[in-house]
């Protein structure tokens, strides 16, 4: 994602904010799928999207976007680093019927149409395979499932895996904190 993570002073609500050059980006796309699919444990929580026609996003010096999306959505805890241990991560991959033994394996076991549509033959969660039957129907050929885009949304019955960000952008790490920290969008409850 062409983007950055900010805090909110809603409890568990962050907001991204993303550049797009026109609607064809492929962050957008994915927002719009998943405001669709709420009811897919396995996309985050949207509260609200916004595009700002007028409002430019710049990547110091990298590129300079058009348009600006600012979505709300659910806090969600990184995947690996974070709260869960390894052997849970595990176990919840195992739950899904898919082997993982380090994060470098998220990778390789989704980097492309062919790898997605073996562990959709693979999986044992249906509504797993039908949250990867929607990233493929966005006709990609690769994508971008690292282990930094996998989150964890912690509930009362355990931790539930989450796609947070499924397609290729730009490097978010080189916008100066303090660039982010002056964007200025309205919060609408």
């Amino acid at each position: 994602m062409q983007g950055a993570a900010l805090l909110t002073n809603k409890p568990n609500t962050i907001r991204k904010v993303y550049g797009m050059d026109d609607f064809n980006d492929p962050y957008y796309q994915f927002i719009k799928m998943i405001e669709q699919h709420q009811d897919n444990p396995f996309f985050p929580r949207i509260y609200r999207h916004s595009i700002y026609k007028n409002k430019e996003f710049r990547l110091s010096g990298i590129h300079s976007y058009f348009m600006t999306g600012v979505v709300l959505m659910e806090k969600l805890q990184p995947l690996y680093g974070g709260r869960i241990d390894n052997d849970t991560i595990v176990a919840m991959f195992e739950n899904l019927g898919l082997k993982i033994d380090t994060p470098d394996d998220l990778y390789s076991m989704f980097e492309d149409r062919k790898t997605i549509q073996k562990v959709i033959e693979k999986t044992t969660n249906d509504t797993f395979a039908d949250a990867l039957r929607m990233l493929l129907s966005s006709g990609r050929r690769s994508y971008d499932l690292h282990s930094g885009n996998w989150m964890i949304r912690l509930t009362s019955v355990g931790p539930q895996i989450v796609i947070l960000d499924p397609v290729y952008g730009s490097d978010i790490n080189s916008i100066p904190d303090e660039q982010v920290r002056r964007m200025s969008f309205e919060l609408v409850a």
